[in-house]
């Protein structure tokens, strides 16, 4: 594993939990690591305190740096996290840092938004985006490769990533995908019609989703929970998984699995 010379640390001023522990742990690598710089702009690694949504934060801002992100816990799920708990935050940061890790890489969605033939705003997202109208109903036709294959009248409709599985979608009704897994997560929400079950997509395909009639309410495209975008009838969509990616610290063998069992207690 790469041998990490340089970090910076991630977190939320107003959480006073991440502000003290990364006090902590910045006192500790002075001490413990002399050798290891601390850089914000090109760091081997990123330390990330707070809960996944921090950790979201810091992915999207270092994805093009080829920082490695290593999270700390400090929120209520914690599934993008390399250490869970506060007892073994020492302990996971000794192992990361003496090259006891291993790599899961994860993609970004890449979301194109096209109006009247131009693509008029983009963004990334490496859990989910999702086209919705958040009090009524919204028509969308849902298509790959110019082949319509979902006709939408609910609330929305959610893209996700494998890393996002257990997110949004998870909430949704949506299937848990191992991170490791390059596809697609479509998962209808409140439809109307007939319910479709979700359906996983090849990473190679594109999804093309446009909005072609709502009621009352603007439709929204809410990418990562961050990005808001106003959509009109008639706006095109484009989602792909994108040849950007991130690489997340693991010290625990079948991390995700076990992260599953403590959260749903699975036998």
């Amino acid at each position: 594993m790469k041998k990490i010379k340089s970090v910076t640390i991630y977190f939320r001023q107003n959480q006073k939990q991440a502000v003290l522990w990364s006090q902590k742990i910045e006192q500790y690598i002075k001490q413990q690591y002399k050798t290891i710089k601390f850089d914000n702009k090109h760091p081997d690694a990123v330390l990330v305190f707070g809960g996944d949504g921090t950790i979201l934060e810091a992915s999207r801002k270092y994805k093009d740096k080829k920082s490695i992100i290593f999270g700390f816990n400090l929120g209520q799920v914690g599934f993008l996290a390399s250490v869970r708990d506060k007892k073994f935050f020492y302990y996971g940061l000794n192992n990361f840092l003496n090259q006891k890790y291993h790599i899961c890489k994860r993609y970004f969605l890449k979301i194109e938004l096209i109006r009247n033939k131009k693509i008029i705003n983009s963004a990334f997202a490496l859990n989910d985006t999702v086209i919705q109208s958040p009090t009524n109903m919204v028509k969308l036709n849902v298509s790959s490769n110019k082949h319509t294959f979902q006709l939408i009248y609910g609330t929305g409709v959610l893209i996700s990533t494998a890393t996002g599985s257990t997110a949004y979608n998870l909430s949704a009704h949506g299937p848990i995908v191992s991170p490791d897994i390059k596809c697609l997560i479509i998962t209808e929400l409140f439809d109307h019609n007939l319910p479709t079950p979700s359906i996983i997509l090849n990473h190679h395909q594109e999804i093309s989703i446009k909005v072609i009639d709502y009621r009352l309410q603007d439709v929204v495209l809410i990418s990562d929970g961050n990005n808001f975008w106003n959509l009109q009838k008639n706006d095109i969509i484009k989602i792909k998984l994108s040849t950007k990616s991130i690489d997340f610290a693991e010290i625990d063998d079948n991390y995700f699995l076990k992260s599953l069992h403590e959260k749903f207690l699975f036998h």
